[in-house]
């Protein structure tokens, strides 16, 4: 089959065997015309910000069109972190630029609530037998910040806690001051949340590395696949992106790990491996999968220069039938090494290959 792009006019502009060959051309020419020719010094918008303690801005568009070296390009407005400073942008991506915005209202909420959450943080259950545990993942004052980033995502941006896709990031003035009626309450409910998992997760992180420092050389692939997948579930931006409803369930999928390390002793590393194999056949293609979603490379170098150390653009984490894989795939896990666990939801490779097609 042969695709062709045609202009307004009809005249050809690009042809492909394939749809989504001609897609991918046409973003990697846009990401590479907006690289080569960033915005003029004139172009302003009455919303832009260089600096956001509050959010004053009545309306965030969605879109805008402007003319990057001469080609007419749609651009998504968002907000971009550096460190503790947050600001407006434009992106030519529209998945990151709403993953951006996730991001940059989060730690606007834990900006403006720090010294709430901070009080709340404080006064966790076992939080100092908690920062011990989990010492090796978040060390100094890390533990508190995502803490802080948690609390204010569940409290004012993501308040469905059992919905398992992201609710769409705010965009007015209407929606920030809605977001802080019951402030105080809201912070509240999400400490008692935390309050009931913090605990769980750190003990289940501290069995798990205590099994690790013990393990030896001869379960030398499936160790390696163990620290593998806890470097996954550990991803960076973990905290911003996948759902609270995941996100409880880490002591789990801790704890499945703990009782696959202990099996080790008795079964060996070729039975584990074996047991392994089908979830590592989805997950090698998932991971296929997630490569061919991330946006172009000219996209994410023009990203990098918004800002030295911007904070969660530096991939793209799976959204919508990509994300229900991604953690299906982690229950699958669980329902192999540790089925006494049980499952968040019903999981076979029968319904991981249906998700895979839907990808």
């Amino acid at each position: 089959m042969r695709v062709e792009l045609l202009d307004e006019k009809g005249k050809l502009l690009q042809s492909a065997r394939d749809l989504s060959d001609l897609q991918q051309s046409q973003r990697t020419m846009i990401s590479e015309a907006v690289h080569q020719h960033p915005a003029s010094t004139s172009t302003k918008y009455y919303w832009a910000r260089t600096k956001i303690d509050t959010w004053d801005i009545e309306q965030l568009p969605s879109t805008v069109v402007e003319i990057r070296g001469g080609v007419k390009v749609e651009l998504f407005p968002t907000l971009v972190v550096v460190e503790d400073a947050i600001k407006t942008a434009v992106i030519d991506h529209a998945a990151m630029a709403e993953q951006m915005l996730r991001v940059g209202w989060i730690r606007l909420f834990h900006k403006i609530e720090r010294r709430e959450i901070r009080s709340q943080i404080q006064h966790l259950p076992q939080f100092g037998t908690a920062s011990l545990w989990l010492s090796d993942r978040f060390p100094g004052d890390r533990l508190r910040e995502m803490l802080g980033d948690l609390m204010a995502r569940i409290a004012f941006v993501d308040t469905k806690w059992h919905a398992e896709a992201l609710e769409p990031g705010f965009r007015s003035k209407l929606d920030f001051d809605l977001s802080r009626l019951k402030r105080v309450e809201r912070l509240g409910m999400a400490a008692g949340e935390l309050a009931k998992w913090l605990p769980k997760l750190g003990e289940a992180n501290h069995r798990v590395r205590s099994l690790l420092e013990k393990a030896p050389s001869t379960w030398g692939t499936s160790v390696e696949q163990i620290r593998m997948q806890l470097q996954q579930l550990w991803d960076d931006s973990f905290v911003w992106n996948a759902p609270w409803c995941v996100i409880k369930e880490f002591p789990r999928y801790l704890q499945s790990l703990a009782i696959r390390i202990e099996r080790l002793k008795a079964t060996g590393s070729s039975k584990d491996q074996a047991t392994e194999s089908s979830a590592k056949k989805f997950w090698d293609d998932y991971q296929q999968s997630l490569s061919r979603s991330q946006p172009a490379l000219a996209t994410i170098q023009s990203i990098a220069q918004l800002g030295k150390n911007s904070v969660g653009c530096q991939s793209l984490y799976p959204t919508g039938k990509l994300l229900e894989y991604r953690w299906g795939i982690e229950e699958l896990r669980v329902s192999l090494h540790s089925q006494q666990l049980g499952t968040r939801i019903s999981i076979s490779p029968k319904r991981l290959e249906k998700l895979q097609s839907e990808c």
